[in-house]
């Protein structure tokens, strides 16, 4: 929230002394501090290179200890693997960038321009060399059970072909495809039409397939039974604490946060001279 304070100042000053309603409230976001000059909107940088660099590190910090929370767990075969850690951190990069193609996407549509074709190039590269990364890494883990051949390696087989067959299809099959799209556009040099339809199609794919790994993973790990004899089989209701509509909403909450925040903080219609 203070990096956005700080990125946002300028136009959270510039509405505060509008003669509109929402000046009070804007007038009130400011905190007191109404200064845009040179040297302060350069103290403002600071401080938002800072806390980009507090706030970067973090994040891998939260992904990666999730990861290392199920690597950790050596009760669960399908989740005791020293990668953990880094596929998790690498899902999370992959299907971050995804979203914010898509969200770039969309508010370019909304708004009726054309995408940046540098920004859409950049984006393509980014996520085509994350994909790579994130996809070896998973290829090498499944490398690693079947080479070490520990106790229980029958029963991942067993889920493997079981419970999240179709669940390692769709992963396995829309990575790849998305990885195959990405490369043909970059080595292409595709349009910015072709660019934009092809990276939204590759963000959608890359989004079924983080959403089904994190699913073959989380309630793979649980269908496997602690006394390693038989398979469980879940089911996800509908209703209740931990129902699919539960998880729609909170999957939903973001996005809405988001909006509203842009709409507070637009940023496509301030003055870019103070941004």
């Amino acid at each position: 929230m203070l990096e956005i304070w700080f990125a946002f100042r300028p136009v959270i000053v510039q509405r505060s002394k509008q003669p509109t309603l929402s000046r009070h409230f804007y007038r009130l976001l400011s905190l007191g501090s109404d200064d845009l000059s040179s040297h302060a909107l350069s103290i403002d940088r600071k401080w938002i290179w800072w806390l980009a660099m507090i706030g970067i590190p973090s994040a891998h910090v939260l992904h990666g200890y999730v990861g290392f929370v199920f690597g950790s767990l050596k009760s669960r075969e399908w989740w005791a693997s020293d990668m953990m850690p880094a596929i998790s951190l690498g899902s999370a990069i992959v299907s971050g960038i995804a979203i914010l193609i898509l969200l770039y996407a969309l508010s370019c549509r909304m708004r009726r321009i054309r995408p940046d074709k540098a920004c859409m190039r950049s984006l393509a590269y980014t996520l085509w060399g994350f994909l790579i990364f994130t996809l070896v890494l998973e290829f090498l883990e499944f490398i690693n059970y079947v080479y070490k051949g520990r106790e229980g390696i029958d029963f991942i087989y067993a889920l493997l072909n079981g419970p999240i067959f179709q669940g390692l299809v769709i992963q396995v099959t829309t990575s790849l495809l998305s990885l195959t799209i990405l490369g043909i556009m970059i080595f292409k040099h595709a349009r910015i039409r072709h660019l934009t339809a092809g990276l939204v199609a590759c963000a959608l794919l890359i989004l079924i397939a983080v959403f089904s790994m994190r699913w073959n993973v989380v309630i793979g790990g649980q269908e496997l039974s602690k006394t390693l004899h038989g398979l469980l089989y879940y089911d996800p209701p509908w209703s209740g604490r931990e129902g699919i509509g539960m998880a729609t909403l909170i999957f939903a909450m973001p996005f809405a946060l988001l909006a509203m925040l842009t709409k507070i903080f637009p940023p496509w219609h301030h003055d870019h001279k103070h941004s």
